[in-house]
């Protein structure tokens, strides 16, 4: 089975495009390794804009902790309220149970360690090109800007690389 796989659930690209820009301009970006801005917060979170993203602590003891660890990052922030990324969020969790939505920024001519996640994500770009690809162990794949969601294997060993000259905008969901 193909790690990427279009879905057919669509949004409008340039209204997400437009309010990611604006939510980053505003609110900012973790920076260091993992540029994120949290669309999903645990309950009792010191920030909202922050919580739960980058690499969550490796203090796991098994999966199943890991993955619970996850799934606490349940409240779509109330700020996103009169946006159109709330109701694009709301309409996906009707569809599947999703946890710790971020948008995720992969600077230009970078990439992310070889590493597997404890759960599938989905994966919606925002911002892309031919340059920005997942890299699985039998393949490559580059997830388009089309408006469709995409569900990704990240059970499997993967990375993900942008040898292009611009940054890299996705929003991602756990599921």
């Amino acid at each position: 089975m193909t790690p990427v796989k279009k879905l057919d659930i669509t949004i409008n690209t340039d209204k997400i495009a437009e309010e990611c820009s604006y939510l980053i301009d505003c609110y900012g970006l973790k920076m260091g390794k993992n540029i994120q801005l949290a669309l999903q917060h645990s309950e009792f979170c010191e920030n909202k804009w922050h919580d739960g993203t980058g690499s969550l602590p490796k203090k796991f003891t098994n999966d199943q902790t890991h993955r619970a660890i996850d799934t606490i990052y349940t409240e779509i922030n109330s700020e996103l309220k009169n946006l159109y990324i709330s109701e694009v969020l709301g309409n996906l969790s009707e569809k599947f149970s999703i946890y710790r939505a971020r948008i995720m920024v992969l600077d230009s001519r970078s990439c992310y360690s070889w590493h597997r996640d404890q759960s599938p994500r989905l994966h919606l770009a925002v911002k892309t090109n031919n340059h920005c690809r997942m890299v699985f162990e039998f393949g490559s794949y580059h997830i388009p800007a089309d408006g469709h969601w995409y569900f990704t294997d990240t059970v499997q060993f993967h990375s993900a690389f942008n040898g292009s000259g611009e940054d890299r905008i996705h929003l991602v969901a756990v599921i």
